[in-house]
């Protein structure tokens, strides 16, 4: 059980978190605020104010068989394969999500492409208590920006996920950290980041499940952006949570999943603040 906690609690909002052969469906919510990328094809947009604010419906799809995965959620979809090797777990996975080919562009149609993610990573848990992973992508994007703006990159990641401390028989408490380099094609965009989190796991009762996290992150920029001569400096947080109900309709293969999620990163230049408000809903089946 608790190995099954530090495998999943990390990545509350995404729509793959069961590490076991189950089909998900649902549908979910979004309020974003990004000029980089997500939604629409916006034209007027100020490169001196925070983006505005626009509301999606998306699906929710996730489906895993024999460590083979799909999953489709908040403006990502994705396919992979994971297997536990008793050592360690490896998972290899591709994405894709939509950017825009120029953000910067000012009252001009913007055109949206898609960012394609080659991913790996290996798992290590030491006595279901203690979580170490290492993950490498490589992110391409066909943009059209100033040289030293663009997007593609590589990017490499550590993890540490710990359960510290155990309330009672059903509550436990646990903090995570996370640093990642993303080492971009042109140094404007190039930055590592910092991630702290806690996070707890309730069992309400025999079929309820209640998993919480809170996070503080910390972007450290290392050249100037060409558009504001300015390097960024930015910081975040996050805060989600997920209600999984099992043994729905008396069948104890099936399961209901309620998600909220809240995420903000404020930036020194307004034009990169972001800010994610979501939710979602899903039903599930395990075999």
């Amino acid at each position: 059980m608790k190995n099954k906690i530090l495998l999943g609690l990390m990545s509350l909002s995404s729509s793959i978190l069961l590490a076991e052969d189950h089909i998900e469906l649902g549908i979910g919510f979004i309020s974003a605020k990004d000029n980089l990328s997500y939604i629409k094809n916006k034209k007027n947009i100020s490169l001196s104010k925070s983006p505005t604010e626009q509301e999606i419906a998306v699906p929710v799809l996730s489906f895993e068989y024999n460590g083979f995965f799909v999953g489709v959620g908040d403006n990502t979809q994705g396919i992979g394969y994971r297997h536990d090797f008793d050592a360690f777990l490896v998972e290899a996975s591709y994405n894709s999500y939509e950017v825009f080919e120029n953000p910067y562009l000012v009252n001009q149609n913007r055109k949206l492409v898609d960012a394609q993610e080659l991913a790996l990573s290996i798992s290590k848990t030491y006595s279901e208590f203690i979580e170490f992973s290492l993950s490498y992508k490589n992110i391409e994007i066909d943009d059209k920006v100033a040289k030293d703006a663009q997007q593609s990159a590589n990017e490499i990641g550590f993890d540490a996920n710990a359960l510290l401390l155990s309330l009672s028989k059903n509550v436990y408490m646990g903090l995570g950290y996370n640093f990642t380099y993303h080492d971009s094609k042109r140094e404007s965009n190039t930055h590592h980041k910092n991630v702290i989190s806690l996070f707890t796991f309730i069992e309400l009762a025999s079929d309820y499940t209640l998993t919480a996290e809170v996070g503080y992150e910390r972007y450290i920029f290392n050249s100037k952006n060409s558009y504001f001569n300015k390097k960024r400096n930015e910081e975040g947080m996050s805060i989600g949570g997920q209600l999984m109900v099992d043994n729905l309709f008396n069948n104890k293969n099936s399961y209901l999943k309620m998600a909220l999620f809240y995420g903000k990163r404020d930036s020194n230049i307004n034009f990169f603040d972001t800010e994610y408000t979501g939710g979602s809903l899903s039903y599930g089946y395990k075999f």
